[in-house]
């Protein structure tokens, strides 16, 4: 009997400790980092809808849409992956009224750990953030032991230099517009700074800056209820925009002839190399834009009829030449005009529909976050770990 009990008692003793040696040792992965990326995908998959309740507007039905590992990346010797997965809110809860949503997306990080066969994705943290309102170029993160993720939101930023409490500054690297650094535990007071590739700071701004250009009113109304910084200013205002004044320009029909003359036109085309896209709200044809000189290549959906047109854009494409294209009326949609200017001008594949979508949600699931208090995110500087 004594022998069973001492039997049991070493068995006991080995399972705590492998207990224990699991919890404290790291097992890196050993796949390569397309089989990372797939593993991961159907893990988070899976593992996201329930975070909604947590991360979400609790009044809100919640939808999670196209999945991203945005990097899988080595740091102090442990593998860490960076996804980024884009949030829709399509209808509200009953006696709760919808509010204007678009380009919110979950951000988050998770230590990936190897096991047999594949991997396990542990500690982590996320949080939501907007594309339309997001104060910030980057949007950051801090783990509690000091691991600093990012997403450049703004793809013009090339560097991020965090200047810390005693002074002491650490420049991160950044792939893939993501940003892994390691921060020295404990550590308060961090400033964080950014760059485009000329060395000029980018600044936080408080929503996205749009310029109207538009000097009649029955034009823009019904646009200037979006959550947007906007003004509206005549063509021959044009030459003052820079890019850090705006994130886009929208030029409305009482302006469309005097911005296309030879002059002005140059300076959008300034603007557009930067990264801001223009928009000829109201435009119906792609024709209207030979002071451009595009290639036919470069004009994408001329044959779309005029009746099913809102607007044109003019951008750049992955070559950085300059390219048109057409944004079209969508009944299902909050507006197809600032949607088209989020993807065009963050550069990103932000869901196509904003209203009553489920075809396309996680799993065909719909999560309805469960009434709670709400304390809005703000920058500040975080103790011990959290969003930045």
């Amino acid at each position: 009997m004594k022998r069973l009990l001492w039997i049991g008692a070493v068995i006991i003793l080995v399972m705590a400790g492998l207990g224990i040696f699991n919890y404290y040792y790291y097992f890196p992965p050993k796949l390569a980092k397309a089989q990372i990326i797939e593993q991961a995908e159907k893990q988070l998959e899976k593992e996201l809808p329930s975070y909604m309740r947590k991360h979400s507007n609790p009044y809100m039905k919640t939808e999670l849409h196209k999945l991203k590992i945005l990097d899988v990346r080595e740091l102090g010797q442990k593998t860490y992956l960076i996804f980024k997965a884009d949030v829709e809110m399509p209808e509200a809860n009953p006696g709760y009224e919808r509010p204007f949503q678009v380009g919110t997306y979950m951000l988050g990080i998770r230590l990936v750990e190897g096991k047999p066969g594949g991997i396990v994705l542990k500690d982590g943290m996320e949080f939501t953030a907007e594309m339309i309102s997001g104060a910030n170029p980057v949007e950051c993160g801090l783990m509690p032991d000091g691991v600093f993720y990012g997403f450049c939101k703004d793809p013009r930023v090339d560097q991020v230099v965090m200047e810390m409490g005693e002074g002491s500054n650490i420049q991160a690297e950044i792939q893939n517009r993501v940003i892994l650094a390691q921060i020295p535990k404990g550590q308060i007071g961090l400033t964080l700074h950014f760059y485009d590739k000329a060395g000029m700071e980018i600044e936080q701004s408080w929503g996205m800056k749009i310029a109207f250009v538009s000097q009649n009113e029955k034009y823009y109304r019904q646009y200037n209820n979006y959550p947007l910084e906007w003004w509206n200013m005549s063509a021959e205002e044009i030459d003052i925009l820079s890019p850090g004044m705006v994130n886009a320009v929208w030029v409305f029909p009482d302006q469309h002839k005097k911005s296309l003359e030879k002059e002005r036109a140059n300076k959008l085309i300034e603007l557009v190399e930067t990264g801001i896209p223009v928009i000829f709200v109201g435009m119906k044809d792609l024709k209207q834009l030979e002071v451009f000189s595009l290639e036919q290549n470069n004009i994408l959906n001329g044959e779309v009829p005029a009746s099913e047109i809102e607007a044109i854009y003019l951008a750049t494409n992955e070559q950085k030449g300059l390219q048109a294209g057409v944004i079209t009326l969508d009944d299902e949609q909050d507006s197809p005009v600032l949607m088209k200017t989020l993807n065009l001008r963050y550069q990103l594949d932000l869901p196509a529909k904003a209203k009553n979508k489920t075809a396309d949600a996680i799993n065909g699931k719909v999560e309805t976050a469960i009434p709670r208090p709400v304390t809005p995110a703000v920058k500040a500087t975080v103790t011990g770990g959290g969003r930045y």
